[in-house]
């Protein structure tokens, strides 16, 4: 009875100390990195990409502006954004099928990428004008606080890039090799 009222009390300690146990470990001093990366770019900006919205689709690319500039880039990105993907999803389709083929007819192959390339950059240009129209539309205050944000997220971009690098880097190190894609790729 002694036995196991004892072996039923180590027991119940035992439960009771795991969970203590699993815990994680405190956050770094400073805060998390991703807490340390919004501060160095609050610092280095005077803002974290964020408007009153939160991050939005545009990663906070439109903090800073007025409501009217943030109108004018939503609609001049809206406007030109879906226009020709059809165009562009079908000659690459082509090229795959080209691909597929039992004979590689290398002439077709060029012409189809080529008609690809010319759809892309044909709506690339026109992106690029629907968004000049728009810059011109912009108060100085919009331009500049857009830009201010276009930095904030070309950094952030940057960082991601350079932390994958280093992710991939560590992963060669670690296993001699480069890492083999997964079957979903």
């Amino acid at each position: 009875m002694m036995r196991t009222l004892s072996n039923g009390v180590a027991l119940l300690l035992l439960a009771t100390a795991v969970p203590a146990l699993a815990q994680s470990a405190p956050p770094p001093p400073g805060g998390s990195p991703e807490v340390r990366e919004r501060r160095m770019v609050i610092k280095r900006y005077g803002h974290d990409g964020r408007d009153d919205r939160g991050p939005g689709p545009m990663g906070g690319t439109l903090s800073g502006l007025t409501p009217e500039g943030r109108k004018i880039l939503t609609d001049a990105m809206r406007e030109n954004r879906s226009d020709g993907r059809d165009a562009i999803g079908d000659a690459r389709r082509k090229v795959l099928e080209l691909l597929d083929a039992d004979r590689l007819d290398v002439a077709a192959v060029r012409r189809a990428m080529a008609e690809e390339h010319n759809l892309v950059q044909r709506k690339q240009q026109e992106r690029q004008e629907a968004m000049l129209t728009a810059y011109q539309k912009l108060s100085v205050r919009d331009r500049k606080a857009f830009a201010t944000s276009m930095r904030a997220q070309t950094y952030r971009m940057e960082q991601v890039r350079k932390d994958a690098e280093g992710r991939m880097s560590r992963m060669r190190e670690r296993w001699g090799r480069e890492p083999q894609a997964s079957a979903k790729d």
